[in-house]
Order: structure tokens, then C-alpha cells, then sequence
């Protein structure tokens, strides 16, 4: 399969999974095979046929659907929130996502912040606090500078989101100050927005 019906074909079982939980109220003993019926009734053959040709596809989708509803819809607005916040600096659908989900758009400084550590050659920074001024980001492997940002006020927001996004990771020193470990997400996330 090339790119694009990856992605439509994900978007699309992603989407028909969520529709179909949202409907139902209670589960049954066999949640994939009343999707499968489900499919059928909304005219939904060739996502029915993927299933049937793709074992692996069908498993995940059966584990996944065996789930608590509740579980299930928030793991799917879990990964509808990533969606909207990495889409919001792809050039073409960024304008989509953010009419969708006004206000949930990756920060400059945040996209910033994971630009320079990938720039660095790095994987790590380390935040340092200190009284009565910013906290400085080091990189501690790399090219050892520091990590330009612009407000303070918003740094705690835009890393934590780069952590949820898994963008970052995070841990602590010995002294229990955080750092901040690039994935390979962010780097293949930077390299996307550079092409």
C-alpha cells in the first residue's frame, strides 16, 4: 500500500471505530463481529474486505474494540488531540486541523525548542532553575549550547505537550532536575515539516 491509502485507510477504521462506539451503548460478547455487521449495514465493504484480507489489521481491530467503551473513546480522542496538535504545522492540512480544534496548535516555541535539540545532534537537555531568572536549557550531549526559547511563562505548557505528543521524553537527575530525551517521533516529525 502506498502513503496515502495508509494513512486514508488508518484515518478511516480510526474514524468508523469511534462512530461505531459512540452508537452503542453496551458491548457484546463479540464486539468485532458486530462491527463487522455494522460495516455491512453502513455500506462499508471495502473497509470489511481490508479486515478479511489483512489478519493483522483485523486482530488489532478486534483487541482494540474487546476494550471498555469508555476506554475506547478516550484513547480515541487521546489520539484525535495528537493528530490536531502535530497537523497544525503541516503546510496544507494545518488550516484544516485548526478550523476543526481552534486553539490546539503547537506553539512556535515548542516547535522551536525540538528544532534546535534536533539540530544539536543531541538526545538530551537538562532544564537548570535558578532564582529570579528563566531557566536555562542545556543540551548535555550534542553540540552542548544552550536552548533558545522566548517565554518563560509558556515553557512548562510547551514541554509538557512535547511530551505527551511523544516529542520528548522525560526524567530526572540525581538532584531532581528534569531532563528531556529526544524519540525518534520528533526527529522524524522535524525532518516531515523541513521537506
Amino acid at each position: 500500500m502506498d502513503p496515502l491509502s495508509i494513512a486514508s485507510a488508518f484515518a478511516t477504521i480510526v474514524g468508523l471505530m469511534a462512530s461505531f462506539k459512540a452508537e452503542r451503548k453496551s458491548t457484546s460478547d463479540d464486539e468485532y463481529k458486530e462491527f463487522k455487521s455494522w460495516l455491512t449495514e453502513k455500506h462499508h465493504n471495502e473497509i470489511i474486505h481490508l479486515l478479511e484480507q489483512n489478519k493483522k489489521t483485523a486482530i488489532s481491530v478486534k483487541s482494540f474494540l474487546s476494550q471498555d467503551r469508555e476506554v475506547v473513546l478516550s484513547k480515541l480522542q487521546s489520539l484525535e488531540k495528537m493528530l490536531v496538535y502535530l497537523s497544525t504545522k503541516l503546510e496544507g492540512v494545518s488550516e484544516i486541523a485548526l478550523s476543526l480544534h481552534p486553539g490546539s496548535e503547537l506553539s512556535d516555541q515548542a516547535l522551536n525548542i525540538l528544532r534546535e535539540l534536533v539540530a544539536s545532534g543531541g538526545s538530551t537537555f537538562l532544564v537548570l532553575e535558578a532564582k529570579n531568572r528563566a531557566p536555562v536549557l542545556l543540551l548535555l550531549d550534542g553540540d552542548t549550547r544552550q536552548i533558545e526559547y522566548e517565554d518563560y511563562r509558556f515553557l512548562k505548557d510547551d514541554l509538557s505537550i512535547l511530551v505527551e505528543l511523544d516529542l520528548l521524553r522525560v526524567d530526572y537527575n540525581s538532584s531532581g532536575n528534569e531532563l528531556y530525551i529526544i524519540t525518534r517521533n520528533s526527529v522524524n516529525y522535524i525532518n516531515e515539516l523541513e521537506k
